[in-house]
C-alpha cells in the first residue's frame, strides 16, 4: 500500500490524471489460467465529490480502455467521493459510486486493512491486459503476454454547487465554469468547510451564517457572463485545475482570477467576483467636483513586453489536413490527407472541421505499407454517413490531448521604445518577458486574455505609440456625478470606469479605470474647553486612475497566429451544444446529438445534473452485417446516458448502428415538477414570465394510449413515438415506423412486402403547454412562446415526407397531430427566429413498401441544411424512402 500523508488534490473541470497508487497486486496461482498475471489496483484522484471518466487509457500500451465511469462494472469501479456511511462496515461490496468498501478488495492480502476512504475520490481496476504486439499465440498461463497497469485518465473533477442571484443553491454539478469553482474552494478552505456530502443528495446547503459571506448578484452576474456563447463558438471563460500540492487559499483564487480576466471584492464583508469587462462610466469629474487632477505617462521603463503564456492544451493537436473523405456504401471510410500523417492500425483519432457527420472519434482501420503515407481506412461505423466529402477539416490522435503549449504575445512598439536613442543607432528590440501559468485551458481563451493583459498595461501596439496615461485625483467625498446620475464620490470603488471631462483636463481628457480609491475622512480635534471640534475641512477621496479603453476585452482571435494547429471542435464533453431555455428561478437545457451503440453521450458542461435529466433516442443507422432485419431488439438512452441501438434476424443474430438522441436537464430551485406516472416520468417546468411547459418520456406497449399529464391535452401537444424494442416474427421487415396517432396511441410496427404487420413496445415523447398565462401562439406547426428575458421559445412538431421520395406517399403514412411537410423535406423555421440555437429530434415514421428486405436504418436525421432524411437499405445497395417524425426546439432572440 502506499504511505499516507501527501496533499489531497482539488481537481476542477477536466484533469488529465492517474493519482497516486493505493495498493494493488498481481494474482497467481489461482488455480485458474484466467484469472492467473491478472493486475488489481486502486488509484487516488483527490477531493470528492468528482463527477466521472470521460476516458481511461493504459499510457504504456496508448490503449483506449473506457469512455465510461459505468462502461464495465465487472473490472472497472469509480468512487466519487462522497461521505462513507458510519456503520457500512468493511464488506468487500462495493462497485462504486458510493464509499463502500470496494469488491476489489477482497482479492488484496488479508493482513491490510480495509478501507472506505471518506471524502476521497478513486478508481479500481482489475485487468488482465494483452501486450502489444504478441509473438506467436496468446496463452493465458503465459506472465509475458501480460502487462503492467498503468491508467492515465481524463477525468471530470469536483461537482460544484450553483446559486442564482439571491444566493438560493439551485444546482449541484460538474462544470467547467470558474465562478462556481471560486465559490466552492472559497467554501472548502474558508466559509464553510464542515458539510455533509450524500451520495444521493449532494452536499448540505449553506447556513445563513456561510449565505450572507458572499456577494451573489454580482457571482451570479459573472457566472453568466462567462457561459456566454462566443463567435468561436465556445463559451468565454471555463476552467479546469487541478491543485495537487499544498498551496494557499489565495494561490488557489488567484489561479482562477488570472485565466477569467477577474478580480475579487470584498463589501460589507462580502466576497464577489468581478469579470473585467466593457462597463459605462459611473462618474463624471469637471472643475465643479474635483479638487484636483495630476497626470503623468506610465512609468514603463521596466514593465514587461513579451508576454508568454504557458498552458497545457485542452483541444487536440493536428497532426494532417484532410483532402478528402469517400466512403462507398457498406466500405470502410478512405481519408486521404494533404500531407504525410503518422496514424497506424488500431489508433483512435479525431477528425474535426468538416462540418459533416464524420467530425467525432474513429477508429484506424487500415494504413498503406508505402511511404509517405497520405490515407487510410477507418472502421465503419454505418450507412449514415456522406459518402464523399471534400477537402477540408484535420485529424488527430486521441491520446495527444494536454500538449504543454507557450505561445507569445509581443508589445513590438513597447519593444522599439525601450533602449538607447540616437542619430544613427539602429532600433533594437528590447524584451521583458513575463510568463503566466494558464492551466488547462485553449489557445482562443489564452490569447484573448494575453492581448487583454497587454493592451490594458502597454496601450495599443500601433504607431505611432502613445504610453498610456495614469493620473491622481481628488474630490470631495460628497462630490456628485456631473453627468447627473445621482452617484457621490464615496461610492467610487476599484474596477469603476470614471470619466474626466475637458473643462478638468483638456489634454488628458477620457475615461480612466479606478485602481485605488482612499477615502479621507475628516478630522477632529480636542478644544480647550475639553470639548471635540471638527476639522472644517470636508473629508475627500483619492483615486489613483489607469487607463481604459472598451477594445481591451477581445471576443475573438486568430489562430493561426499559435504557430500550430488544433482539430476544431475537439473539446472534451459538450462545451456549447445545448440550447438554453429561461425558467422563472433558473435555466434547462435541451440537446441532441447522435451516436454509436453502447455510446455515452455528455451532459452540458455548464452546471447541469445527470440526475435532472430526460433523455430518448431512435434509429439513425446501421453496421451492415448481411442479415435481414426482422425487429428492433433494443434502443433507447438509458439513465446513465448509455445509448443502446441493436437491430435482430429472426435466428437471434444482432447488428448494431448509430442512434439519435435528444436530451433535456434542468437546474433550479422552484420551476421544476417531477411526477412518475408508471412508466411515465414527467418535467414541468414554469419558463421566464410564468408560462407552464411539460415533457414526458414512458415506455408504451403496442398500440396502447399514451399517458397525459394532469392539466394537459392531446390538442395542446406534441407528440411523437420511436422504437423502443419488438418482437421476433418469421417475416423480414421493409421498414418500421413509429408514431403517436390523433388518437394518442402509440405504434412501433414494421412491414414485409405481403401486407404481414407486427408491432413492438415504443418510447414515447410527450410535449405540452398549458396557456396558463394567455401569451402561448400557435402557427405553421410551431408553438411560440415570449419570456420575460427578451427570448423567445419555440417548440415545433413535423411529419417530413424525405424530398427524395419525389412527393410519393407511403401507403403507411400515419395521421398524426404534426404539422404534415410533403413536398422540400426542410424543417420550417417559426416566423423571425433563426436555425442557431435548433435542437431537434427525429425517428422514421412511415416507409415505403418495395420489393427488398431492409437490412436496417439508412439514414434518419435533420442535416446542416434542414433537410429531414429518411430512408431503409437492403444490402445491395437499394434504397427506399419515408417520412420522419420530427421535434425542433429553439429559444433565441427574435431577429
Amino acid at each position: 500500500m502506499t504511505a499516507t500523508g501527501q496533499a489531497i488534490a482539488w481537481n476542477y473541470g477536466y484533469c488529465w490524471i492517474t493519482g497516486p497508487k493505493l495498493g494493488g497486486r498481481m494474482l497467481q496461482n489461482t488455480n485458474n489460467d484466467n484469472l492467473d498475471w491478472t493486475r488489481i489496483g486502486m488509484w487516488g484522484l483527490g477531493a470528492g465529490e468528482m463527477d466521472g471518466c470521460h476516458e481511461l487509457w493504459d499510457s504504456v500500451l496508448q490503449r483506449l480502455l473506457y469512455t465510461s465511469e459505468n462502461d464495465d462494472p465487472a473490472h472497472f469501479h469509480f468512487h466519487r467521493g462522497c461521505d462513507a456511511v458510519i456503520g457500512s462496515g468493511t464488506a468487500a461490496t462495493s462497485i462504486g459510486p458510493d464509499q463502500g468498501v470496494d469488491t476489489f478488495w477482497q482479492y488484496l492480502p488479508a493482513g491490510i486493512q480495509r478501507l472506505h476512504y471518506h471524502r476521497i475520490a478513486y478508481y479500481t481496476l482489475m485487468l488482465k491486459l494483452v501486450i502489444n504486439n504478441p509473438q506467436g499465440d496468446v496463452h493465458q498461463n503465459d506472465p509475458n503476454m501480460w502487462s503492467d497497469l498503468n491508467p492515465i485518465g481524463l477525468w471530470r473533477g469536483i461537482r460544484c454547487r450553483l446559486f442564482d442571484a439571491t444566493g438560493q443553491m439551485i444546482g449541484y454539478a460538474f462544470t467547467t465554469n470558474p465562478v462556481w469553482q471560486y465559490v466552492d474552494i472559497l467554501l472548502r478552505r474558508k466559509v464553510m468547510p464542515e458539510y455533509y456530502l450524500d451520495l444521493n443528495n449532494g452536499p448540505d446547503d449553506l447556513t445563513v451564517a456561510a449565505r450572507k459571506r458572499f456577494d451573489w448578484g454580482a457571482i451570479f452576474a459573472a457566472a453568466n457572463y462567462f457561459d456566454e456563447i462566443l463567435p468561436s463558438g465556445s463559451r468565454r471563460f471555463q476552467g479546469s485545475f487541478s491543485f495537487s500540492q499544498q498551496t494557499s487559499l489565495q494561490a488557489n483564487l488567484s489561479q482562477i482570477l488570472q485565466v477569467t480576466r477577474s478580480y475579487q471584492r470584498e463589501r460589507n464583508g462580502q466576497l464577489g467576483i468581478y469579470c473585467d469587462r466593457q462597463r459605462a462610466s459611473v462618474f463624471t469629474f469637471s472643475r465643479k467636483n474635483a479638487d484636483s487632477f495630476s497626470a503623468n505617462d506610465v512609468d514603463l521603463h521596466n514593465a514587461a513586453n513579451r508576454y508568454v503564456a504557458k498552458f497545457r492544451d485542452l483541444l487536440i493537436p493536428s497532426a494532417a489536413d484532410i483532402a478528402s473523405i469517400s466512403a462507398p456504401d457498406h466500405t470502410n471510410p478512405t481519408v486521404n490527407t494533404l500531407n504525410p500523417h503518422p496514424f497506424a492500425a488500431g489508433d483512435r483519432i479525431v477528425i474535426g472541421g468538416t462540418d459533416t457527420k464524420y467530425d467525432s472519434d474513429w477508429i484506424v482501420a487500415t494504413v498503406p505499407s508505402y511511404s509517405p503515407v497520405t490515407s487510410m481506412t477507418l472502421q465503419s461505423r454505418g450507412s449514415n454517413y456522406p459518402s464523399f466529402v471534400g477537402a477540408g477539416g484535420k485529424v488527430g490522435l486521441l491520446y495527444s490531448r494536454f500538449k504543454d503549449r507557450a505561445p507569445e504575445f509581443n508589445h513590438h512598439r513597447s519593444q522599439y521604445a525601450k533602449g538607447a536613442v540616437g542619430l544613427g543607432i539602429p532600433r533594437q528590440r528590447n524584451k521583458v518577458k513575463l510568463e503566466t501559468d494558464f492551466a488547462v485551458s485553449t489557445y482562443d481563451q489564452v490569447s484573448r486574455i494575453s492581448y487583454y493583459q497587454r493592451a490594458r498595461a502597454l496601450g495599443p501596439d500601433a504607431v505611432p505609440y502613445v504610453t498610456p496615461i495614469a493620473a491622481e485625483l481628488v474630490a470631495p467625498l460628497f462630490a456628485t456625478d456631473e453627468a447627473g446620475s445621482g452617484n457621490v464620490a464615496i461610492g467610487i470603488e476599484p474596477g469603476d470606469r470614471v470619466t474626466v471631462d475637458d473643462t478638468l483636463s483638456a489634454t488628458c481628457a477620457g475615461d480612466y479605470e479606478v485602481l485605488t480609491a482612499t477615502k479621507q475622512l475628516a478630522g477632529s480635534s480636542a478644544g480647550s474647553d475639553d470639548s471635540i471640534r471638527r476639522s472644517p475641512i470636508p473629508g475627500a477621496v483619492q483615486l489613483t486612475l489607469g487607463p481604459y479603453s472598451d477594445d481591451n476585452y477581445f471576443d475573438t482571435s486568430n489562430p493561426e497566429e499559435a504557430g500550430w494547429e488544433d482539430v476544431p471542435g475537439s473539446q472534451p464533453g459538450n462545451d456549447s451544444g445545448y440550447t438554453t431555455i429561461d425558467l422563472d428561478d433558473g435555466v434547462a437545457a435541451f440537446f441532441s446529438g447522435s451516436g454509436a451503440d453502447g455510446s455515452t453521450f455528455s451532459m452540458p458542461d455548464a452546471g447541469f445534473n445527470p440526475s435532472n435529466l430526460l433523455a430518448w433516442a431512435s434509429p439513425q443507422g446501421y453496421i451492415e452485417g448481411n442479415q435481414h432485419l426482422h425487429y428492433i431488439s433494443q434502443c433507447d438512452a438509458d439513465p446513465t446516458r448509455l445509448l443502446h441501438m441493436v437491430y435482430n434476424s429472426d435466428v437471434g443474430v444482432t447488428w448494431r448502428g448509430d442512434a439519435n438522441y435528444a436530451a433535456l436537464t434542468w437546474r433550479t430551485l422552484h420551476s421544476a415538477n417531477v411526477t412518475t406516472m408508471g412508466a411515465w416520468k414527467f418535467v414541468e417546468l414554469t419558463l421566464s414570465g410564468g408560462e407552464k411547459v411539460c415533457w414526458g418520456k414512458g415506455r408504451v406497449a403496442a398500440s396502447a394510449a399514451i399517458t397525459i399529464p394532469a392539466g394537459y391535452s392531446l390538442a395542446n401537444s406534441i407528440c411523437l413515438a420511436f422504437p423502443n424494442s419488438g418482437v421476433n416474427t418469421s417475416h423480414p421487415a421493409h421498414g418500421f415506423r413509429a408514431y403517436v396517432g390523433n388518437d394518442g396511441r402509440a405504434h412501433h410496427d414494421y412491414e414485409d412486402g405481403e401486407h404481414n404487420q407486427w408491432e413492438g413496445d415504443t418510447n414515447a415523447f410527450f410535449f405540452g403547454w398549458l396557456n396558463n398565462k394567455g401569451t402561448v401562439s400557435v402557427a405553421n406547426g410551431w408553438v411560440t412562446i415570449p419570456l420575460a428575458t427578451g427570448r423567445t421559445f419555440a417548440a415545433g412538431g413535423f411529419s417530413i415526407l424525405d424530398s427524395r421520395a419525389s412527393g410519393v406517399l407511403p401507403p403507411n403514412f400515419p395521421a398524426t397531430g404534426l404539422k404534415t411537410i410533403l413536398l422540400g423535406g426542410k424543417v420550417p423555421l417559426p416566423a423571425g427566429l433563426s436555425d442557431t440555437t435548433l435542437e431537434v429530434m427525429t425517428g422514421s415514421n412511415s416507409f415505403q413498401i418495395v420489393g427488398h428486405d431492409a437490412h436496417g436504418q439508412k439514414e434518419c436525421f435533420v442535416d446542416g441544411d434542414l433537410n429531414s432524411l429518411c430512408s431503409f437499405e437492403d444490402g445491395e445497395g437499394n434504397v427506399w424512402y419515408g417520412s420522419a417524425g420530427v421535434f425542433g426546439l429553439i429559444c433565441d432572440n427574435s431577429s
